[in-house]
């Protein structure tokens, strides 16, 4: 297997699993929408179509507030997220597979494979299925009920802003999908550079191609280093150039495995220096001669 079809297929599982995914997850939006439109029709309104400020409406309020946990466990969410990570266990039989061909002295470590599983998995609960949750959506949604019933707001303006946050539109995705649907997919892809990574010491390996397909929206960082191959000291040295997109916790380390930044596809693929081009060994071997 050669380091671009491996970095095309980690990617071509992933987005399989994120289409998949924003099905699922269109489906929970609309039940969600659905369940607050049944409790929320109830909403005492004047003649001009205001939500009137009474116990009523405020009663209605704090039922709809607690709808929001209600629908989440019991739409499927978690299900979805589930199936989401079912495509970790892949990601591993790719790598393993690429680094067989590449070292005979490759020998996955279980041990450690399933302590980056269990540290994946639980940061992905902690931000799509606990706190991240309750910050970017409960919240937020939780704030346009407050601002419309406790000030009298418009009852069909009221409506409008839940379907737009909820739901989406042409313009934009619904708030759900929109935020946790990015969040997996950079933990699936940070989880496979981080697999790769840890394997380049034992390996002995310094070289690397920056792999993987270019999408409409790639940014110039990603485009101007696509298909290239760099010794892992140029690699860290990226660390310290800006561009849009970049993760604010990248160092010297960390851009093996966070790569272009946030929404990046790219691999940063372990090679074997017999697959290294000539002038790229000369380029290395120029700089080290400057340092």
């Amino acid at each position: 297997m050669t380091p671009q079809n491996l970095a095309n297929q980690i990617e071509g599982l992933v987005i399989a699993a994120n289409e998949r995914y924003a099905r699922q997850i269109t489906t929970v939006q609309s039940k969600l929408y659905n369940d607050l439109v049944t409790i929320l029709k109830f909403v005492e309104t004047d003649a001009d179509g205001n939500i009137l400020q009474n116990a009523g409406n405020r009663a209605i309020l704090r039922a709809g507030q607690n709808q929001f946990n209600k629908t989440i466990l019991e739409s499927g969410y978690q299900d979805a997220v589930e199936n989401h990570l079912k495509v970790i266990p892949k990601i591993d039989d790719l790598n393993a597979a690429y680094f067989e061909s590449v070292s005979s002295a490759f020998l996955p470590n279980r041990v450690f494979i399933k302590q980056l599983q269990a540290s994946a998995i639980e940061t992905v609960n902690s931000f799509v299925l606990q706190d991240g949750l309750a910050a970017q959506v409960s919240l937020p949604l939780n704030q346009i009920l407050n601002q419309n019933i406790n000030s009298g707001g418009s009852f069909s303006g009221m409506l409008k802003q839940i379907e737009t946050f909820i739901k989406g539109n042409d313009q934009v995705e619904g708030r759900l999908l929109r935020y946790t649907r990015t969040y997996i997919s950079d933990a699936l892809f940070n989880y496979s550079r981080a697999y790769q990574q840890a394997v380049t010491a034992d390996l002995k390996l310094e070289f690397y191609l920056y792999a993987g397909g270019l999408m409409d929206k790639s940014r110039p960082f990603c485009i101007e280093r696509a298909g290239k191959f760099y010794h892992h000291k140029e690699i860290e040295s990226w660390a310290g150039e800006s561009w849009a997109g970049k993760n604010p916790l990248t160092t010297e380390s960390s851009i093996f495995i966070l790569a272009g930044g946030f929404s990046c596809r790219h691999s940063i693929i372990p090679v074997h220096e017999s697959i290294v081009p000539e002038e790229v060994k000369k380029r290395v071997s120029a700089l080290e001669m400057t340092v």
